[in-house]
């Protein structure tokens, strides 16, 4: 249990740090963190996968639905630096 927990917290961390560079390309490319179609389909496949796999489809939205918040926060987190830049570069300019 302790090695597959030890798995699934590194595979959280390289999920976290896919939405940092996601959240950066959104910002990048004037597009909003929540994309609801997306989430949608996200969660739909999910359900899905977790029935073909014998689990709990509930259990499994409810997990993915915290993995989708935290990505949330962490996209918000990467756009508000890339917006403090931005504002810091623009009042450097103006003076």
């Amino acid at each position: 249990i302790d090695t597959l927990d030890q798995k699934m917290l590194q595979l959280m961390k390289e999920r976290m740090t896919i939405s940092e560079a996601i959240g950066k390309y959104k910002y990048e490319n004037n597009i909003t963190i929540l994309q609801t179609r997306r989430y949608d389909e996200i969660m739909n496949d999910r359900r899905q996968k977790a029935e073909q796999a014998g689990l709990n489809p509930e259990f499994v939205v409810k997990v993915y639905e915290h993995i989708h918040e935290e990505s949330i926060n962490r996209q918000n987190i990467v756009m508000n630096k890339e917006l403090a830049k931005k504002a810091g570069l623009t009042e450097n300019e103006n003076k």
